[in-house]
């Protein structure tokens, strides 16, 4: 591990989400308020399309009781901000990303995390291992599967060829914006959003093949998918990744599974402030054995595509539709409104 950072600096940090992933973004950052030290000065920029005033000011009042260095920024996100992004699970605020280099012109490095994250570990660790010659500092996607079919599809779609060791996961990303915005990189992933409408997995694959493996590969324990996990991974006070299932949906086989526990039991003492764990409904062992068989035949290429094509089309016609007439705070002409609280 490189030498901690001093504390005279701001470690931002970024999540996007809508009213339906505000439960998870705000678990993801809960885990970086509770395990930062109480001197660190943390930033929170929370990517909003259709959330509620109220979920917003739970979220900020959440992570100011957890962390009080802290403040709270949530962008409002647009019409014409996510025109041209790709829809992934229906909605397109998973690609947001692509933009916050510019959307966030006075940051150099930011912490993206997924809304299916646990955060256990150290971000100041984390931010340890900037390196300003790199887009990115990234984690190994751990399924060797996935691995290969997304770098021959990069490969023969884009012409970018990228060694096995450098295709890396897009859940948790330690963003070099400085880098970026020199060298242009949001505009190429919007040219590579247009000229690759059908890609299988959107933004994972847009990073990848945009970064064209200028990225440092940092420790695993940053980006655990749960699917992998044992109690030796668990010792490292891993960043896990729920890439099965969002925790806090109900029937998301919870209680049936110690890993989604984990997150229950994290969410009630540190977010909820309850005892007993906030969703008691789960799979039975067939059913959860049945649901883990269909992650990996949804992870088929083949599969896949069609998968994302149905989702794009439920989303297009749709709750997409009720998201971009129905914003908080923002008219839909203007590109995102930042309100700091």
């Amino acid at each position: 591990m490189t030498a901690l950072q001093p504390m005279d600096e701001t470690f931002h940090i970024a999540v996007s989400c809508n009213e339906c992933y505000v439960p998870g973004a705000l678990v993801a950052l809960a885990g970086v308020a509770v395990n930062a030290r109480p001197e660190m000065f943390l930033a929170f920029h929370v990517f909003t399309e259709s959330v509620k005033a109220e979920s917003i000011d739970f979220m900020s009042s959440t992570l100011k009781r957890l962390h009080a260095n802290s403040e709270f920024c949530q962008h409002v996100c647009g019409e014409d901000l996510l025109a041209g992004l790709p829809y992934w699970a229906g909605s397109r605020m998973a690609a947001v990303r692509c933009h916050y280099a510019t959307l966030m012109p006075d940051v150099d490095w930011c912490l993206y995390l997924d809304c299916d994250v646990l955060y256990l570990a150290s971000v100041e660790e984390h931010f340890s291992y900037r390196d300003e010659s790199v887009y990115a500092c990234v984690v190994q996607e751990e399924s060797a599967r996935t691995r290969r079919s997304e770098r021959l599809w990069i490969r023969d779609n884009c012409g970018v060829e990228i060694p096995d060791d450098r295709y890396f996961n897009s859940g948790v990303v330690l963003f070099n914006f400085k880098k970026m915005r020199e060298d242009e990189v949001p505009e190429r992933l919007m040219r590579f959003f247009k000229d690759h409408p059908k890609v299988p997995s959107p933004d994972q694959d847009a990073l990848n093949a945009t970064f064209g493996g200028k990225v440092r590969m940092i420790p695993p324990k940053f980006d655990r998918l749960q699917v992998f996990l044992n109690d030796d991974k668990m010792n490292e006070r891993p960043v896990v990744h729920y890439v099965c299932g969002n925790p806090w949906l109900p029937k998301s086989g919870v209680v049936a599974n110690n890993r989604f526990r984990m997150w229950h039991r994290f969410a009630d003492k540190y977010v909820w402030m309850r005892k007993g764990e906030s969703c008691r409904q789960c799979f039975s062992k067939k059913l959860l054995v049945l649901k883990f068989a269909f992650y990996w035949v949804l992870k088929t290429p083949i599969v896949g595509r069609l998968l994302a094509l149905i989702m794009q089309l439920i989303g297009k016609t749709s709750s997409a539709r009720s998201w971009q007439s129905n914003q908080v705070g923002c008219d839909l002409s203007s590109r995102v409104v930042l309100r700091t609280i």
